[in-house]
């Protein structure tokens, strides 16, 4: 949910895409030629994988690419796997230190229509190549390049919204961290008070309680709140007067998180009304979402399946695509239908009211992506399991780097930030 906008391709980043070009063209005449390299990343490879072809630049080439990019390259692998009947192209970038993968990592990401498609871990960059999203997300598990488990460290500042017009708060985010790297810019001033009209600010934040396998988040307010009380899996804590940033209320939260990816998090709760009913921003009894919701579950003989058929129908590219001119928006179920389109939150707001109307007992979830940007996704209960958190714009379950910290069974989820989370991971675990 944070501001992105089209980069001009800058030196650095057409070199990537040179150099990519001529590996992908080198990979495809060695894959044609049925040669395989000795040298292949990730062995012993992972149960289901298999290796088609795979390309090792000379360290001449690699410290050529280097010099291209303006970073140490030490290595420069391309690999082609079969993995589930599926091709994936694996890409990896040696560089010096974590400080020059960090830069070509920026540069490649740059080129791609989905964060997942390329990760630094450490001082290497790896980009995936394969039109099934759900496969390069599960890449770097498969790979060990990401943790099946992780506790983070986060702070951030919030405002205590209570009702906005959400399609204007991303960009009031965004204007506020321009005005706090420029506070003399007044332009910038008028437009935050502008904006800011249509906020409507209380004392308190509501934040959820649990982590990974029913732990407790602990969290930290500045200032600290006056009153908490718990509402069913959340906190809601009460705060006196708050300092403001250009006439903003807000909240410093500093919390510790951990998350388990794929994981269910236990619950005693039950389908209930309030997991099940429509409510003004989720029409799941609306006729067009019923006969719609009928028709992608028709066959589905469980709530899992019905999830999934959900979620598949949502794929974005399959029945709207995932853009549109504004960043972080929230346009309403019945006009991200009519138009095509939507980013994060209209599809999660989509997948609640399709499964609800299918009688799946759901709710919304929001936070961050480590790495990336705010992002809005979802979870389902699964009797006997707990809550299953999964991402309508991924079309599977949530890995380790969602961070979830807000949860609404209503729709009503007014964020607004006033600082970029600062997230730090302190604890990485195995499967």
């Amino acid at each position: 949910m944070t501001k992105m906008t089209e980069p001009m391709l800058t030196r650095p980043r057409r070199s990537v895409l040179i150099l990519l070009v001529c590996l992908c063209a080198l990979l495809i005449v060695t894959h044609g030629a049925g040669a395989v390299a000795d040298d292949v990343p990730f062995a012993p490879l992972p149960a289901g994988w298999e290796v088609q072809a795979s390309v090792v630049a000379s360290p001449v080439q690699a410290d050529a690419i280097g010099k291209q990019l303006g970073v140490t390259v030490t290595g420069v692998t391309n690999a082609l796997f079969r993995v589930a009947g599926k091709d994936l192209q694996v890409n990896t970038i040696e560089c010096g230190d974590e400080r020059e993968a960090t830069t070509v990592y920026e540069a490649i990401r740059t080129t791609k229509p989905n964060p997942a498609y390329c990760l630094r871990h450490g001082a290497t960059v790896v980009e995936f190549v394969c039109p099934d999203i759900r496969l390069v997300r599960m890449a770097p598990y498969s790979l060990g390049l990401a943790p099946w488990e992780a506790t983070y460290n986060v702070t951030f500042e919030m405002a205590p919204v209570e009702d906005c017009d959400y399609m204007v708060t991303n960009t009031l985010f965004n204007l506020i961290l321009e005005h706090k790297a420029q506070p003399a810019n007044e332009t910038t001033a008028a437009e935050i008070a502008a904006k800011s009209q249509s906020l409507r600010c209380g004392n308190s934040l509501t934040l959820r309680a649990l982590g990974a396998d029913g732990q407790a988040v602990t969290y930290a307010f500045t200032p600290a709140p006056d009153a908490q009380t718990r509402e069913r899996d959340c906190t809601r804590s009460v705060f006196p007067e708050l300092p403001r940033y250009a006439g903003i209320p807000y909240v410093t939260v500093a919390a510790e998180i951990t998350v388990r990816a794929f994981n269910c998090t236990p619950t005693d709760r039950k389908p209930d009304e309030a997991l099940l009913s429509p409510t003004p921003f989720w029409p799941s009894d609306d006729a067009q979402m019923k006969r719609l919701a009928s028709e992608i579950t028709a066959g589905a003989t469980s709530a899992e399946q019905k999830v999934q058929a959900v979620l598949d129908w949502l794929m974005p590219g399959a029945h709207l695509k995932y853009g549109g001119p504004v960043v972080g928006s929230r346009y309403g179920v019945k006009q991200a239908l009519q138009q095509g389109f939507g980013r994060c939150w209209d599809f999660s707001d989509l997948f609640v009211t399709l499964c609800r109307a299918a009688g799946i007992p759901c709710r919304q979830v929001a936070g961050w992506l480590y790495e990336q940007s705010g992002h809005v996704w979802a979870e389902v209960l699964v009797e006997g399991k707990g809550w299953q958190q999964v991402d309508p714009t991924a079309g599977m379950a949530c890995g380790s780097d969602y961070i979830p910290w807000l949860t609404t069974e209503t729709g009503a989820m007014p964020i607004l930030y006033l600082s970029t989370p600062v997230i730090q991971p302190i604890g990485r675990g195995a499967r």
